[in-house]
């Protein structure tokens, strides 16, 4: 009993390890591609706008604002998925714990 639940422990362990360096590794890559992206969308609509100043910079600057807003929904919206599709936290141990409770109780 003791070898059994030490084993589930070490998977737990596991686990926890390797949800913590998935959850920094993406974290990590989140800031490189956020900081990123705002400049390159900043310097973008900067020159657009200027493009378009002496003939239609309020259409411009409109659009310009309006391609942000659908980028941003279409981003929530892809995080919002992502969540939902996620596997369970700790699936793996708590599956095991499941079928050690199984069969600790034996056939019914």
């Amino acid at each position: 009993m003791v070898a059994l639940l030490r084993t589930r422990l070490e998977l737990l362990s596991v686990e926890l390890q390797l949800e913590v360096r998935w959850l920094a590794s993406m974290l990590a890559w989140l800031v490189v591609a956020i900081q990123a992206a705002m400049f390159a969308f900043v310097m973008a609509a900067f020159w657009i706008v200027l493009f378009f100043w002496d003939t239609h910079r309020l259409l411009a600057a409109g659009l310009v604002t309006a391609g942000f807003l659908a980028l941003a929904v279409g981003a929530a919206w892809r995080l919002a998925w992502q969540l939902r599709t996620r596997p369970p936290f700790l699936a793996g141990t708590l599956a095991e714990l499941k079928r050690d409770g199984e069969q600790l109780r034996g056939p019914p």
